[in-house]
């Protein structure tokens, strides 16, 4: 396991490798917003990945961690250009590629122009709803738009009680033309998809993320009773994991 940055763009990603043996398939994980690559889901799989046979990357979003940038540099644009740059970087230490990404990270994954031979997503809210976040900030940003034509990012507090964030003119334009489901076109793609979520994922409507997954092609859903948006309790983190490399080992073929 080793320490590396790679660019992206402008900027240079943080991230840890762990390779054995380059003819093994390799798996990039990403985490969820205002988190990195130390988040718990994306921490115990990465460690999980690694010790059963796959090249395992972890890394730190444009903005995250210790990834250069600035939160209010985030958008649907930069998340989806750090995927790619972090593809291109695996491709040289692997063969065959799997994503596995959580929130803003199952985003990234499913949107990017890379086509993984197999992807798992995780509590893919923002798949299902990509102005989530403008909606619920729109108060707020409408209150300093001066602001933000000013310096070309805002200062919001969170909803979530994690304090002040700030967010950037790019991300929030984005967010205001994306307001389609998004899961119904990127689960029909090729790449075949396993969505993990829980009932106790207080930004997500299940109801809704069945009736889009269900026959859907190349999609199979799976349901945590009780397991929250990040996947905090160990048991659910353990089954979460699990689940994802027997569905991985399926399509890699090892």
């Amino acid at each position: 396991m080793r320490k590396v940055k790679i660019n992206s763009g402008s900027r240079i990603l943080s991230g840890t490798l762990s390779t054995k043996n380059y003819s093994q398939p390799g798996i990039i994980i990403a985490h969820s917003f205002r988190n990195n690559q130390n988040e718990a889901v994306c921490r115990d799989a990465f460690e999980y990945f690694a010790k059963n046979g796959y090249n395992t990357f972890s890394f730190d979003f444009t903005g995250h961690g210790e990834s250069e940038g600035d939160i209010s540099d985030l958008s649907y644009q930069t998340i989806t250009q750090d995927i790619t740059a972090v593809k291109e970087f695996l491709d040289c230490h692997s063969t065959g590629l799997g994503a596995f990404g959580i929130s803003l990270g199952s985003f990234a994954t499913a949107l990017s122009p890379v086509v993984f031979r197999a992807q798992t997503l995780l509590s893919p809210s923002p798949l299902l709803k990509p102005d989530q976040m403008y909606l619920r900030y729109k108060d707020q940003i409408s209150k300093k738009t001066r602001v933000l034509n000013k310096n070309g990012y805002i200062e919001l507090n969170s909803a979530s009680g994690r304090g002040k964030f700030r967010m950037g003119q790019d991300w929030i334009n984005e967010m205001k033309v994306m307001k389609s489901n998004l899961l119904e076109k990127y689960c029909s793609k090729t790449t075949p998809t396993l969505i993990i979520d829980g009932t106790k994922d207080d930004l997500t409507d299940i109801s809704e993320l069945k009736k889009t997954a269900k026959n859907k092609l190349n999609c199979e859903l799976v349901i945590i009773p009780n397991a929250d948006h990040n996947f905090t309790t160990p048991t659910h983190r353990k089954r979460v994991i699990s689940l994802s490399r027997r569905f991985f080992d399926k399509y890699f073929k090892r």
